[in-house]
């Protein structure tokens, strides 16, 4: 009954050693107290395990019922007994069973086709003051991802964490985008892992990838257990060895959650069975990640806003407040797979007048229920404007919408009829239609006959500005 601490130790000690510790647990499990532990690990070694031995020595009855069992490779080993007699040996057997048992999760990524990809190769470089020692020191190092494969890298740098033993689910290695995305990633793109490991010694190691988006995990896939070989204190072989030094990884993993527009992406990598490793970075095992982008699905990467008020093209009163409205939408960050909880996150819609910059933008109402929001821009001045607006959530922001409109002068043209040399009545004027060209009816039945005057006025901000008469008569 092994504990998940003995993971790593599966390659000399089987399920677990026998100890009062882990009588107790078998107990435990037979009594109903507990339940059977998780042996994916152990198990996939075994089945590798039990390839080589069939391989090399035929099977046996396994299960007493009469017949021989025998999971022998298909085309065999190409070894002999004598060939494994060395460490070196059997894990070279155990690494060629283990392509075989374990290729269904092996994917060439130089036969990738259909939709365009984004690779990332992942670095690592020195990063401190100028006059720290250079070397593979943590706190002197920076681990991070581009889309090039550039020479200059450090390695190997081996680093050495107990957390890869008793705590498998954190990550070892964490490689940051230097770029953000410039086009959202939808939920169940394929994320492929092209990974290279070397070890101080030998053990059989199971890595796990995570494709993190900002602080949101977006993607997790395992790759196959395999063995490594021992490259020697410090990675020490490594020269010697050249590329006989890294075992390759290849595996692949689809994404759960959309990533959008602006957002950093990270890559992590987390260790079952390693106890000191060193990712390869350059030549022939320069390890990278390609990103084969998926479909999206409808709605799910909405993002941004829309202006209806003021309408573009159209003109406001001079001395009303402009109140400015639209729609929004804010991308669905999907569910959160692990349960660890998200970074909160600020939403908003920002509204800037005749500033494409926002240097001093508005935030907006928002209403949830109809999805709309609304900002109040105040007393414009009189002539051309363009009120801009975006949605934003953290630092990431939507594209820009702009709607241009023209304040105008409170105006109208107003009219009445008086009797020839007549005064005209303060509370008889009617409104034309129009401004600049103006029109307006009348009734001569209801003005009377006889010689009259049709008198107009141009108002503006409450104010007469303008007057003018036409001497008429009606019969």
């Amino acid at each position: 009954m092994t504990a998940p601490y003995t993971d790593a130790n599966v390659l000399f000690e089987g399920y677990g050693a026998a100890t009062p510790n882990s009588a107790e647990r078998a107990v435990d499990v037979l009594l109903g107290d507990a339940q059977m532990p998780e042996r994916a690990f152990e198990d996939d070694f075994f089945e590798i395990d039990r390839a080589v031995r069939d391989s090399l020595y035929g099977g046996y009855d396994r299960d007493a019922d009469g017949s021989e069992d025998s999971e022998a490779l298909e085309g065999g080993l190409g070894l002999e007994a004598a060939d494994v007699a060395s460490l070196d040996g059997g894990l070279a057997a155990l690494r060629t069973a283990a392509d075989k048992t374990q290729a269904d999760l092996a994917v060439d990524l130089d036969l990738l086709t259909g939709r365009n990809a984004q690779t990332f190769y992942l670095h690592r470089r020195q990063s401190a003051e100028p006059d720290a020692a250079q070397g593979c020191g943590a706190s002197t190092n920076e681990s991070y991802m581009t889309p090039e494969n550039t020479a200059g890298d450090l390695e190997p740098c081996f680093e050495s964490r107990i957390t890869s033993v008793v705590a498998g689910f954190r990550p070892l290695g964490i490689f940051p985008s230097e770029d953000v995305l410039d086009a959202p990633l939808p939920a169940g793109s394929t994320v492929y892992v092209d990974m290279y490991l070397a070890a101080e010694t030998p053990s059989a190691i199971r890595p796990t990838g995570v494709l993190m988006a900002t602080d949101r995990e977006i993607g997790t896939g395992d790759g196959a257990l395999q063995p490594v070989v021992a490259s020697g204190p410090g990675g020490a072989a490594c020269e010697t060895l050249g590329e006989a030094c890294w075992t390759k990884w290849t595996w692949s993993f689809e994404t759960t959650r959309p990533a959008f527009a602006g957002e950093q992406v990270t890559f992590q990598i987390g260790m079952v069975g390693a106890r000191s490793w060193a990712f390869g970075f350059e030549g022939a095992h320069a390890s990278r990640i390609t990103v084969v982008e998926g479909q999206a699905a409808p709605g799910v990467e909405d993002f941004g806003v829309t202006i209806t008020e003021p309408a573009d093209g159209g003109t406001v009163a001079a001395g009303e407040p402009v109140m400015a409205g639209g729609a929004y939408a804010f991308p669905d960050a999907g569910t959160d797979p692990t349960g660890a909880g998200d970074h909160p996150s600020t939403q908003r819609v920002e509204v800037s007048v005749d500033d494409e910059s926002f240097a001093d933008p508005v935030e907006a109402s928002l209403d949830e229920a109809s999805g709309t929001w609304s900002a109040p821009l105040g007393a414009l001045g009189e002539g051309e404007h363009t009120v801009f607006a975006r949605a934003s959530v953290d630092q990431r922001t939507s594209e820009v919408e702009s709607s241009s409109f023209t304040v105008e002068a409170d105006r109208a043209v107003q009219w009445q009829v008086v009797n020839r040399n007549g005064q005209a009545d303060p509370a008889a004027w009617k409104q034309a239609t129009g401004v600049g060209d103006y029109a307006f009816s009348l009734d001569t039945a209801v003005s009377g006959a006889g010689a009259k005057t049709i008198v107009t006025r141009l108002v503006e901000d409450g104010a007469e500005t303008a007057r003018t008469g036409v001497r008429a008569r009606f019969r």
